[in-house]
């Protein structure tokens, strides 16, 4: 790659992105052996494939990979467009990487190392893509490849759908294995067979509430140090009361920060043995 890339639409629409808590993608396409088209031609081809798509726009990846920033969209939809340039190219083996921008909302340093990085985990990702076929899609680093740990389970305990998606997909994008529950009791239940690395949980959770299970987790020598983090629309005097009570440490009022959420969540877990 050269030195001298400019990585000025990626930084923008990343920084759009991160300020508007709103998703992305970076799509870094390769096509595979016997795909007959040179430089030119293949770009040309990924751009049609992408004339349809609001705001997606071309993205300097190298000599022979063809990168596609593609705003305002969730990760199952980053993957929608990765299958449809797939399908658009086809019959030559297209391989494509996915990096969603929800991943990269708690990183620090300067803008450009950031998009650097991205970038570096888009082609990994097409690469691992490639090996497993030169005609799939991959959208997740594969740990055992890259010798990583296992992934930090969360369990996000909330009834309101919406919010489950938008959490677990910040989650996930971020490195986390998520487990969503409506109800407190079956979350108890889960958390008695296989304790996660930290708990998300809605004060109001029907069945049993955020507060009753925090006092469950502390009444069990097994589940006690497990990190738990309390969500909820109300925060009132009574509320924060019970919350330090229970030894709550983590209180958040909804709508809730993404970014924050996830740092926080990245900050609880990264030091518990897994």
């Amino acid at each position: 790659m050269d030195a001298g890339q400019d990585r000025t639409g990626l930084i923008e629409a990343f920084a759009s992105a991160r300020e508007r808590e709103t998703n992305g993608a970076l799509l870094a396409i390769g096509e595979g052996p016997g795909g007959g088209r040179n430089r030119v031609a293949f770009g040309e081809a990924v751009s049609r494939a992408i004339e349809d798509r609001p705001g997606a726009v071309l993205h300097p990846l190298g000599e022979a990979v063809i990168g596609c920033i593609v705003p305002a969209c969730s990760a199952p939809e980053a993957r929608a467009a990765a299958e449809a340039i797939r399908s658009a190219l086809a019959p030559a083996p297209v391989a494509v990487g996915i990096v969603s921008f929800y991943e990269f909302f708690t990183a620090d340093g300067p803008a450009a190392d950031i998009a650097r990085e991205m970038e570096r985990t888009a082609r990994s990702r097409l690469e691992t893509a490639a090996h497993r076929g030169s005609a799939t899609v991959c959208d997740t680093s594969d740990p055992a490849a890259v010798g990583g740990d296992p992934r930090p389970s969360v369990f996000v305990i909330e009834p309101d759908p919406v919010s489950v998606e938008l959490l677990s997909a910040a989650l996930d994008a971020a490195g986390f294995e998520v487990f969503s529950f409506q109800n407190g009791e079956a979350a108890m239940a889960s958390l008695e067979a296989l304790p996660p690395d930290l708990v998300i949980c809605e004060a109001m959770t029907p069945r049993l509430n955020g507060f009753v299970i925090r006092e469950r987790l502390r009444a069990s020598p097994r589940l006690e140090a497990i990190p738990f983090v309390l969500v909820s629309h109300r925060k009132s005097e009574e509320m924060i009361r019970r919350a330090v009570e229970a030894d709550i440490r983590h209180f958040f009022r909804k709508p809730l920060s993404i970014v924050e959420i996830v740092g926080l969540a990245a900050n609880l877990t990264r030091s518990r043995p897994r």
